[in-house]
């Protein structure tokens, strides 16, 4: 326990100022709760005209001169000021968890984009979304916030305890006794539950959102193969196991408070049955008063103290989890963007450069040797697997070498880049769920101005400037999900209008006229031939009719390249 309490406090240390100022809040409240119990001793006294009950008490010869209605007001306001600090804390408290929910998501985010290209081959993207999504909200609510909680309670307790050990010790510790040995029992017998049910959790969580992403973004494979119920049940049984540890996780936290106030009840008639046989009636309405008061906030506190341990048990694997992400080294980037950002200008060589993919022994390319000058088009063939992408991915610095040198303008044996000054349009076209205007210029275009001429030049280029002028919203046209609303040819003209708008000095093109029609793609080669005054060009394609605008052209075969005629 004490590790996992080492891992909140690494993660919450951004928050340890306002974590001060609410422990302190909380021991005035339980000050404010103290007191006002303790007031309920003199008035029960008055009220039963027998001011001998309060003898040998703090504060007797004060008290002892105060009207019963002063009394009451006095204790009145006492819980109505123990009430705006309460009110004081929940605000505060809130606001806490608003923060480190917004500080966790933000930071986890930057990690993930910071992360190497590699990363995200190797992982599912529902675990990330499950973490960023799930995982820190978890941490933040159910961790963080019954923590806070708790120690309220524990305070509370320790106080009102402490109080009744003062006013009656024998049976206080009988009390005690048995509420520990209840409290104890319950803990014991569900402490394997809580952890293996976070565990259920975590992972159903994941299946969840795995099941969800490949609905919505295979709806049309799902639709055209028939589909539909295999993923709804894919989908039912990770919901269905998620929701019935929660139902199970809801019972263990509501039962500790059933049974306490029977352990509660049963001692209290108990005791009673004891006191009316050895205590004077005053007495024992005093006594019994006074119990029930205190117990009327020790026995809500006792649960909820209960409650928050098997929730803490419950989320000790979301909080592992997300100590595990938080202090994983990450060597390429800083958490500030600040890539090792490389700008092109004469020259690219890659200098006997071979690669494998997660240290495997198979190598995708071996001592390739290229060298990308300025102000040409790059032709590369291939197979499919033979690795042409995967040559792109490393010029661009996506990727790093496992063996070999590159070397950009003089500057040798880059072993962390990225080229800042580089556009690639890839075989698989990303778009964002917004305006055409918004996809090519990726930012959000009610808070920039852009230049209109060069949008509407780069639509020329790409053969998309009629289709625009043909759409009622025209430029600020929405596409949906991914381009959902266009052809795939529109899609990739769309991405390449993208690439275009960033002026690069470098274009890399993967596949980009694949879902073209030979029309727009005979126009849009035309347009590219003339790109080559302002930039360098490598295009990775099978087509021919492409590869025939290259000043070179080369075929990669078996890891090797080599240069065709």
């Amino acid at each position: 326990m004490i590790n996992f309490f080492k891992k909140v406090f690494f993660l919450t240390q951004n928050l340890r100022k306002n974590l001060i100022f609410i422990f302190i809040l909380i021991f005035i409240m339980s000050l404010f709760d103290l007191f006002g119990i303790y007031l309920f001793i003199p008035l029960i006294s008055k009220l039963l005209n027998n001011d001998k009950l309060f003898n040998n008490f703090y504060l007797e010869d004060i008290l002892k001169n105060v009207d019963q209605n002063t009394l009451i007001l006095v204790i009145f306001l006492i819980f109505f000021f123990k009430s705006l600090f309460h009110i004081l804390f929940i605000v505060i408290k809130s606001n806490l968890i608003k923060n480190l929910t917004n500080f966790l998501s933000k930071n986890l985010l930057r990690r993930y984009l910071i992360k190497k290209y590699e990363f995200f081959f190797n992982i599912s993207s529902s675990i990330l979304i499950r973490n960023i999504n799930s995982e820190i909200p978890a941490f933040a609510n159910r961790t963080i916030l019954v923590l806070l909680n708790m120690i309220n309670d524990l305070l509370l307790l320790l106080f009102l305890i402490s109080f009744l050990i003062f006013f009656s010790f024998e049976t206080t510790l009988v009390f005690l006794i048995f509420f520990i040995i209840g409290v104890s029992i319950f803990l014991y017998l569900s402490k394997e539950f809580s952890y293996k049910w976070g565990l259920v959790r975590l992972k159903s969580e994941k299946e969840k959102l795995k099941s969800i992403d490949q609905i919505f973004h295979g709806i049309r494979e799902i639709k055209i193969f028939n589909l539909q119920k295999l993923f709804f049940n894919k989908f039912k049984v990770s919901n269905n196991s998620n929701l019935i540890v929660q139902a199970k996780d809801n019972i263990l936290q509501q039962v500790p408070r059933v049974i306490l106030e029977i352990f509660f009840i049963t001692l209290l008639l108990l005791f009673l049955t004891y006191l009316l046989q050895v205590k004077t009636k005053s007495e024992v309405i005093l006594i019994i008063g006074v119990y029930t008061i205190a117990f009327s906030r020790i026995l809500p506190a006792f649960s909820r103290v209960v409650m928050s341990v098997n929730s803490l048990r419950f989320t000790i694997s979301t909080t592992d989890l997300l100590y595990q992400e938080f202090t994983k080294k990450d060597v390429n980037f800083d958490l500030n963007f600040k890539n090792n950002e490389t700008a092109f200008k004469d020259y690219i060589e890659l200098n006997k450069i071979s690669f494998s993919y997660n240290n495997s022994k198979k190598k995708v390319l071996k001592d390739i040797n290229l060298l990308l000058k300025k102000n040409n088009i790059y032709g590369i063939s291939g197979q499919s697997g033979s690795g042409k992408s995967t040559i792109l991915d490393i010029i661009m610095g996506l990727l790093l070498p496992t063996h070999g040198k590159i070397i950009i303008d003089e500057k040798k044996d880059l072993k962390n880049y990225f080229l800042s000054n580089a556009a690639y349009v890839s075989q698989n076209t990303f778009l964002l769920d917004g305006t055409i205007l918004e996809n090519i210029v990726l930012e959000n275009t009610s808070a920039i101005e852009y230049d209109k001429a060069k949008i509407f030049s780069i639509l020329k280029k790409v053969n998309l400037d009629k289709f625009v002028d043909n759409l009622e919203q025209g430029i600020n046209t929405v596409i949906g999900e991914n381009g959902i609303s266009l052809s795939g040819g529109e899609r990739q003209r769309l991405s390449l209008a993208r690439a275009l708008f960033q002026s690069p000095k470098i274009l890399l093109l993967d596949e980009f006229t694949s879902a073209l029609d030979s029309q727009n793609e005979l126009a849009i080669l035309e347009n590219i031939k003339n790109l080559k005054e302002d930039m360098t060009i490598v295009i990775v394609s099978h087509n021919k009719k492409v590869l025939n605008i290259c000043d070179k052209k080369y075929q990669l075969r078996d890891g090797s390249i080599n240069e065709i005629n």
